[in-house]
């Protein structure tokens, strides 16, 4: 059938207009894929947006299409690192300037066990001693001799030898009778006069006597001994 010039028209029109418009008419467009969620570590990295298709063509061209949607979910936080904590059997680490310092500048260290895991540090190899504190030992004739600890925990050279006695001990002089000796006591201090070991009596240049029974004397002899009995007059025994 012969269309009319201007029902032609009409269909040119519809046709122009609703290309312009920038939809079709077959109705609505397809959906966008959605934002996906992902965690970077320390902060999330979004992506993707979702869209939707536009409305079918209207008689003046459909509505544009809806724009793109939002950003995806931020990632939650990374956890903090552990460091390494793997090492190799029989490897010793120092630890510097540890919080709590070890005892008589003892060094903290700690050990690679046999698995291959640090294990924990412990205060090794102390010192000799606490710094400042003194010491000392006796020397010479009952004297004594002093120290002191340095800043490094080890003990410093001793001094010199103070408050000697006149004597070693169990050393000996005359100075007494021929029958006696002078012995250095333990506090190294010469003692009295003693009778040397064996001697009986000092002779005192023969002068020297014992009553020994009524009317009985008896004198020490050069040797240091008694000589016999002997009987006396006015003697005092």
């Amino acid at each position: 059938m012969l269309k009319s010039p201007l029902s032609v028209a009409a269909l040119l029109s519809c046709a122009v207009a609703c290309s312009a418009g920038g939809d079709t008419i077959a109705g609505p467009g397809g959906i966008g894929g959605s934002g996906s969620i992902s965690a970077g570590g320390a902060s999330g990295s979004g992506t993707g947006a979702s869209s939707f298709g536009g409305n079918g063509g209207a008689p003046s061209g459909g509505n544009g299409g809806v724009g793109g949607g939002s950003a995806g979910i931020a990632g939650t936080s990374g956890s903090a690192g552990t460091g390494n904590s793997s090492c190799t059997p029989g490897d010793v680490e120092d630890i510097p300037d540890p919080p709590i310092p070890c005892e008589l500048c003892g060094v903290l260290r700690r050990h690679c066990s046999d698995a291959g895991a640090w294990q924990i540090p412990a205060c090794e190899s102390p010192g000799e001693c606490e710094p400042g504190t003194k010491g000392s030992r006796g020397c010479g004739n009952c004297g004594s001799e002093e120290r002191t600890c340095g800043d490094d925990c080890k003990w410093g050279a001793y001094g010199a030898c103070n408050g000697q006695g006149a004597c070693v001990p169990g050393t000996k002089q005359g100075g007494c009778d021929q029958c006696s000796e002078k012995v250095c006591q333990s506090d190294c201090t010469w003692s009295g006069c003693q009778l040397k070991s064996g001697n009986q009596c000092e002779y005192e240049s023969g002068t020297n006597f014992q009553c020994c029974g009524s009317s009985k004397w008896q004198f020490c002899s050069s040797s240091c001994q008694w000589n016999p009995c002997a009987g006396c007059s006015g003697c005092g025994c």
